[in-house]
């Protein structure tokens, strides 16, 4: 049988990291990127989710790092600097010259 324990997160968010969208607050790109690719690989599909919003925006990815240094690390702080590597200041992966 599957574990019972229940895992929450539930960070309290600055209002920097806050927009209004039609009413309803949400998380900024940069702070949804980060968030998509800091938590465990539990939900696969996560990383993908992450990689639309860079090919949605090829500068968010700039603007996501400029975000990363100035907050505090945490969990998936190697998950999230590996993700913004890969995917470089244009938001694309590097081309491979070799």
């Amino acid at each position: 049988p599957g574990s019972r324990r229940v895992l929450v997160h539930d960070p309290v968010l600055d209002p920097i990291d806050v927009q209004m969208l039609g009413g309803v607050a949400v998380t900024v790109p940069e702070r949804t990127l980060i968030d998509l690719v800091r938590w465990p690989a539990t939900v696969p599909e996560r990383r993908e989710w992450a990689r639309l919003l860079v090919q949605a925006d090829p500068a968010l990815v700039a603007r996501a790092a400029s975000w990363f240094s100035r907050s505090s690390r945490g969990p998936g702080s190697g998950r999230v600097t590996r993700f913004l590597a890969e995917h470089g200041p244009t938001g694309n992966p590097p081309l491979r010259t070799t």
